[in-house]
């Protein structure tokens, strides 16, 4: 009796340190004049106190004054995801009021998987079954990874243009070639271009309208391009589950393949024009010096 009695206590000990480990947490977050001390702590919050985090994170990002504050916020309602009441509603509202950071938490609620059609594929063309999905997830993983530590590793935004077009053309040409690969091994070695040219093309796209646009617009600018960008996937995905219905998976990657071939050329058509219109914005916020522009640089 006296061992349950002091289990009793010393849950009643633990719950009421916690009460005011939260408490300490949530007046951290609104009274410290740290913003790194309160970004980690909206960070830490819902891993503490879980879904019932939800309204005070929503006041936070409505109300709070600083960027990386409001970002951690839209990120941790993102992370509570749609079982929180209040994450839908607060990302809606954040991206009604132009922050574009609620605009990509938003839709990573509903993003869908890249490349729908690869368990079909993995089926019904290379007869392989869940780790040979497995095998070539991964693949594109590894891809997508070293494009991200490219991108990284860059320390300028000049010539991110040609980056987008060569790696869409390098998305497609390698999505063609898979579509027609006859083996697992040769999928393994080209996906990782896929994956690679997918990343680097979304990373390098965004990075580029973020530089070019002004503070004021840049939240409805980027989520148009969200929208864009990830708001169609889900259409696209049922066409080609139409399509792949229609005409085998195979085929169905190949025409993907060809599009964004065709995307490519059409944007390395136009990039000369892009150039001269960025080359004045890049002067404008010191990217770019007047004698590299004069001297003929490309900017894009």
């Amino acid at each position: 009796m006296a061992r349950g009695l002091d289990g009793f206590r010393e849950l009643a000990d633990a719950l009421d340190q916690r009460r005011i480990d939260l408490q300490n947490l949530e007046h951290l977050i609104t009274a410290d004049s740290d913003n790194l001390n309160r970004s980690s702590a909206v960070h830490a919050l819902p891993k503490i106190e879980g879904v019932s985090a939800g309204p005070f994170l929503a006041r936070v990002l409505k109300n709070d004054k600083d960027s990386t504050v409001r970002f951690h916020a839209a990120r941790a309602l993102s992370d509570l995801g749609a079982g929180c009441p209040e994450t839908i509603p607060a990302l809606v509202q954040a991206l009604n009021d132009d922050q574009v950071d609620s605009a990509t938490e938003l839709a990573r609620l509903g993003k869908p998987g890249v490349l729908a059609l690869m368990p079909a594929f993995v089926a019904n063309v290379l007869h392989g079954g869940p780790s040979t999905l497995g095998l070539l997830m991964t693949s594109t993983g590894v891809g997508a990874l070293a494009g991200g530590f490219y991108l990284a590793n860059r320390t300028t935004v000049v010539g991110l243009g040609r980056v987008v077009m060569y790696s869409t053309l390098a998305f497609g040409a390698a999505l063609i070639a898979f579509a027609f690969a006859k083996t697992l091994w040769m999928s393994l070695l080209i996906l990782p271009i896929v994956g690679a040219g997918f990343m680097v093309q979304m990373a390098a796209t965004n990075t580029v309208l973020q530089t070019l646009v002004d503070d004021h617009p840049r939240g409805r600018v980027m989520a148009f391009y969200t929208m864009a960008f990830f708001g169609t996937s889900p259409i696209g995905s049922l066409l080609a589950g139409v399509a792949a219905d229609r005409i085998g998976a195979r085929w169905t990657i190949g025409i993907a393949g060809a599009c964004s071939l065709a995307a490519g050329l059409w944007f390395a058509a136009r990039l000369p024009a892009l150039r001269a219109l960025v080359r004045p914005i890049y002067i404008e916020r010191g990217i770019l010096p007047v004698p590299a522009v004069d001297s003929g640089v490309k900017t894009l």
